[in-house]
């Protein structure tokens, strides 16, 4: 979970530990690089707009490696422009405030616990 609002990564990652998954989070794009590095994600919840890193250079760098470019990115922004992240590979976006049912709906399918089967940029439906 990358955000700069600790507001919004504690609700998320409460949510997510609740329901059994492990949640590490990052204030912004450079921390969650250097957290990547330790330990790659099975997936990324990432606002766009942050400091030091934004979340799009952070998806530019993700979907430039061959290591990283899989990972699934779910963004969270309350900005219009999150359509234009899925053309740098986002797997869905979401505008803030979050709907926190539908976030866990997307992470179980985007892991394999639910139906998604697709690839970097197509859309949850």
């Amino acid at each position: 979970m990358v955000d700069d609002e600790p507001a919004i990564r504690s609700i998320i990652a409460m949510m997510l530990e609740d329901e059994g998954y492990v949640v590490d989070t990052a204030l912004h794009g450079h921390e969650a690089l250097a957290r990547a590095q330790c330990r790659r994600p099975d997936l990324v919840i990432l606002d766009l707009t942050m400091p030091v890193m934004s979340g799009w250079e952070l998806i530019a760098i993700w979907r430039a490696d061959s290591v990283t470019r899989c990972i699934p990115i779910v963004v969270t922004a309350a900005e219009a422009s999150v359509t234009t992240a899925h053309a740098l590979g986002v797997h869905t976006s979401m505008r803030k405030p979050v709907d926190v049912e539908r976030l866990l709906m997307t992470v179980q399918a985007l892991l394999g616990e639910g139906t998604w089967g697709g690839q970097p940029g197509e859309r949850i439906r």
